[in-house]
């Protein structure tokens, strides 16, 4: 099973460059750019990195 990634960017160039890169190396990503959305994917994934 991959590890999952949550990567908070409010640049949407940036973000979807970090996720290809991440994805390329088997890493579950989400992304958001909304600061308030990170709360509520930390409790209720298990956060391993964070931008």
């Amino acid at each position: 099973m991959p590890k999952k990634i949550l990567v908070v960017e409010d640049d949407a160039d940036i973000a979807k460059l970090l996720k290809l890169h991440l994805s390329d190396l088997l890493y579950d990503v989400a992304v958001t750019g909304d600061g308030y959305m990170v709360y509520s994917w930390v409790v209720s994934q298990r956060l391993i990195l964070s931008f």
